[in-house]
Formats: C-alpha cells, sequence, structure tokens
C-alpha cells in the first residue's frame, strides 16, 4: 500500500527508486509513489535512481529528475541497465548500493 511506503520515507534517511522502463515511462505504481513524493516535500534526504530497459531506457532518468525536483538531493547518476546485467553490470549496482549508502549515512 502506498501509504505504508510513504510512512518508512518518513522514517528514513534516503530513498532509493527503481523502475524498467515501460511505452517511455515507468512503472504505474512507481508514478504513483513519485507523484506522492512530490506532494509530501520530503526534507534532508538522499535519493537515488536505477532501472532497467529493452530499448529506450527512460524510466531511471525519469525517476532522477522527479525526485530532483521533489528537493531530493541525489546520491549520483542514475543506474540503467540493459536487459539482464552481466557480472560487470552486477558489481556496478553493488558499487552504486555502496555509494548510496555511504552518503545516506
Amino acid at each position: 500500500d502506498v501509504s505504508d511506503v510513504i510512512t518508512e520515507m518518513f522514517k528514513s534517511k534516503g530513498i532509493i527508486v527503481g523502475s524498467c522502463t515501460v511505452n517511455n515511462g515507468t512503472l504505474r505504481s512507481i508514478a504513483g509513489v513519485l507523484d506522492e513524493i512530490r506532494g509530501h516535500k520530503f526534507k534532508n534526504k538522499v535519493g537515488a535512481a536505477f532501472g532497467s530497459f529493452g530499448w529506450s531506457g527512460e524510466a531511471p532518468k525519469k525517476i532522477y529528475k522527479e525526485l530532483e525536483e521533489a528537493g531530493i538531493k541525489m546520491a549520483s547518476e542514475p543506474l540503467s541497465i540493459r536487459y539482464q546485467p552481466d557480472e560487470t553490470e552486477l558489481d556496478a549496482c553493488v558499487e552504486f548500493g555502496r555509494n548510496f549508502a555511504a552518503q545516506v549515512k
């Protein structure tokens, strides 16, 4: 439930949002969460965006932009993975998470 998600965001120091790219955008459920984030105007939060894609890859960039416009301090550029990650990309995902965690501390 989106109310539970928002409650957890209020308690957290960081918000990391991901989605695959669907119809040149995010999943509808993620779009709804991003709308809630924008409406709640969270303060002092670190954010990050990630996602996967098959063709165009807009979702991670759109999530990044929406979080940034909502006043979230972004930890890094969005992470985008085409199709299924290989070993190098999995390592990049781990590093992405470590970087995010370090900035949340």
